[in-house]
């Protein structure tokens, strides 16, 4: 998320010297960083979830 951030200010901080072209790479990749860690938060909520479930079979199957 970090890296996300420091593209962001990079866009939106006025430059003398940007070109348009720089200026639609870096919001891509900010975009980009920013699906990416969405997509890894569902992923570690999605396991969470299945070592909860395991750890209750688990208890479960001791008793």
């Amino acid at each position: 998320m970090s890296c996300r951030c420091l593209f962001y200010l990079g866009v939106i901080i006025p430059s003398g010297s940007k070109d348009p072209t720089d200026l639609n790479i870096m919001m891509l990749v900010s975009a980009s960083f920013l699906a990416v860690s969405i997509l890894f938060f569902a992923q570690s909520k999605i396991y969470k979830l299945k070592l909860m479930e395991i750890e209750d079979d688990h208890e479960h199957n001791s008793n």
